[in-house]
């Protein structure tokens, strides 16, 4: 938890405004740099945070015994990459047992990540989401093919059950969970009805339906004068599910997209 940083130097839109951000930022602090460069005030309140499985069972597993009977290793998320190259070096086993296999993923922020391993993505939809992905594999044959994916302990089932229903068979191993951090709900909740702040920020379910808990019912969130951001359809339908008013949605689903399309002047009619 940090508080409030600007840069004097930028102006434009977001120049003195204040943005909260709800992503954990630990490891990776690009939306804050974003903003910051755009002269923004930014309040980093993670309202989720993303740690390794308790137990990797399930997925060493796999790594030991069905790798080479797979076809298909799909992400969808940067985070499930990081993790499992992190098991994999746990378990001292080379990167390169996985490049037999045909890669998909959901945004271009993941398919960087993967590319810089040295993997080649055969597939990337241009919707950054589950939906897009089902979309893309709808125009595939892909009876007896077997699909790996590693990802959040509860994930979207929408993807692997359409994978399914092509006939292929599907292997979804957790390799991370989310969980509320330890922030004081009184003080989230004080900021957001303060009127300091001028956006909320919001780029994963998690950060809404977590955002929520800590918040409600001493927040009404209809009634809400501040602007929400979200990086695309996916965090924008929960935002809509508990009742939020979304300002802009990202054009491109990326933090580099959020950003801009919070930096469109008002007049010129956001989304």
């Amino acid at each position: 938890m940090s508080g409030a940083s600007a840069s004097s130097a930028a102006s434009g839109e977001l120049h003195r405004k204040s943005v909260l951000v709800t992503r954990p930022e630990e490891d990776d602090p690009r939306l804050s740099r974003l903003l910051v460069n755009h002269g923004a005030l930014v309040y980093l309140l993670p309202t989720f945070q993303i740690a390794p499985v308790k137990s990797w069972g399930a997925f060493d597993q796999v790594v030991q015994n069905e790798l080479p009977h797979l076809d298909w290793l799909v992400f969808t998320s940067r985070n499930a990459v990081r993790l499992l190259v992190r098991r994999l070096k746990t378990l001292q086993v080379e990167c390169s047992v996985l490049r037999h296999l045909q890669i998909a993923c959901i945004g271009k922020t993941t398919a960087t990540a993967i590319r810089e391993l040295g993997w080649t993505v055969e597939l990337v939809p241009d919707e950054a989401s589950s939906e897009g992905l089902v979309a893309s594999f709808s125009k595939r044959e892909l009876h007896g093919q077997r699909f790996w994916m590693p990802g959040a302990r509860q994930p979207r089932e929408l993807l692997s059950a359409s994978l399914q229903e092509q006939g292929a068979e599907v292997i979804q191993t957790p390799v991370y969970e989310t969980g509320c951090p330890p922030i004081p709900p009184a003080f989230l909740t004080k900021l957001v009805v303060s009127g300091r702040l001028d956006w909320l920020t919001f780029c994963s379910p998690s950060a809404v339906n977590n955002f929520v808990k800590l918040t409600t019912p001493q927040v009404v969130l209809a009634e809400l004068k501040t602007a929400v951001a979200c990086i695309g359809p996916t965090t924008r339908q929960a935002l809509h599910e508990h009742g939020f008013c979304v300002t802009v949605t990202a054009s491109e689903q990326t933090l580099a997209g959020l950003v801009q399309a919070m930096t469109v002047p008002s007049s010129q009619g956001r989304r």
